[in-house]
């Protein structure tokens, strides 16, 4: 599964989505009960403030547990420097809690990894590996076995039109601060101009933190020079921020201006180009279009979106 976070909402989706994430988790049986009990079954939706903290303290234990699984999968020597990479930055009173290997964290994983995977080319010539190319290859090595049982309905490999596909995939490797600007949830209505329902894409901002150890002033872990954007097929989300009315042919050079965004009047202009804010008078029918054209991509899935957390910048 693929998890989405946005604020206090979440989109969950079957398979590998996306781009490479920079975490992840593995997750056996035990585990996966004591998250039910916890979030679920042993849950107080009306407990009081020391209940719920104490739920999200235990929470982050498990998700720790949870990405160490995964980081016992990579070569024994590299492992630290990958959650020293998601742990940047910590105050020294966490130093000695977050740091602290687990037994099973030197063990070998069995698996056999070869200097080609580990790293680029001239990386490899050089004896060199990164902690980019480590993650990517396990999660190439996970996406291969998997593969029969994966969903790629949100892939834009699916998409038939070799410019729109090309498009989307230039908008889908923007990074840096411009990538920042951009909302966390915007849906893409591209409208073939037969009258039909429109195809419908989400553009989803991966926010960069140095590490999510607190709960509060999460702008001090914030490091938007680092964020990213992925598009999939389809809505993701419930609660979209923004909504973004084309046709194909302005898809052409649309990349190229969201990573020119530097501040927040350059996203304001682009709104105004291509956006619907939700002081449109086309706001309910274009809403319309895009719950009709959800329906019909995902008629089990799907449902009504969420407004309240529509932006009007």
């Amino acid at each position: 599964m693929t998890i989405y976070r946005h604020f206090d909402n979440a989109a969950v989706m079957k398979g590998l989505v996306g781009s490479t994430p920079k975490t992840a988790w593995i997750i056996d049986y035990p585990m996966l009960e004591r998250i039910h009990y916890l979030l679920v079954a042993g849950f107080d939706v009306y407990g009081n403030l020391g209940h719920q903290l104490i739920t999200r303290l235990y929470m982050d234990f498990l998700r720790m547990e949870g990405e160490s699984n995964f980081l016992a999968l990579l070569p024994a020597g590299e492992r630290q420097a990958v959650h020293d990479s998601w742990y940047r930055d910590v105050g020294s009173g966490l130093e000695g809690l977050l740091f602290k290997k687990p037994p099973q964290f030197d063990a070998p994983s069995g698996i056999v990894w070869t200097p080609e995977e580990l790293s680029s080319p001239e990386q490899a010539r050089l004896g060199l590996m990164t902690r980019m190319h480590q993650r990517l290859a396990l999660m190439t090595r996970m996406h291969q076995r998997l593969a029969p049982e994966l969903e790629q309905g949100r892939s834009l490999s699916n998409v038939k039109n070799t410019f729109v596909r090309h498009e989307l995939e230039a908008l889908s490797a923007v990074r840096g601060f411009a990538a920042s600007l951009m909302p966390e949830v915007t849906i893409i209505a591209l409208d073939g101009g037969d009258g039909g329902s429109p195809q419908l894409f989400s553009v989803l901002r991966n926010s960069a933190h140095a590490n999510i150890t607190s709960l509060f002033d999460e702008a001090a872990n914030r490091r938007p020079q680092e964020d990213s954007l992925d598009v999939l097929r389809g809505v993701a989300g419930d609660y979209p921020n923004a909504f973004w009315h084309l046709t194909p042919e302005r898809l052409d050079g649309l990349a190229e201006r969201v990573a020119a965004l530097e501040d927040e009047d350059d996203y304001r202009a682009l709104m105004a180009d291509v956006g619907i804010r939700r002081t449109d008078p086309r706001f309910w029918e274009f809403s319309d279009s895009v719950l009709r054209g959800n329906y019909a991509d995902r008629p089990v899935e799907s449902g009504l979106l969420d407004y309240n957390r529509l932006q009007n910048r």
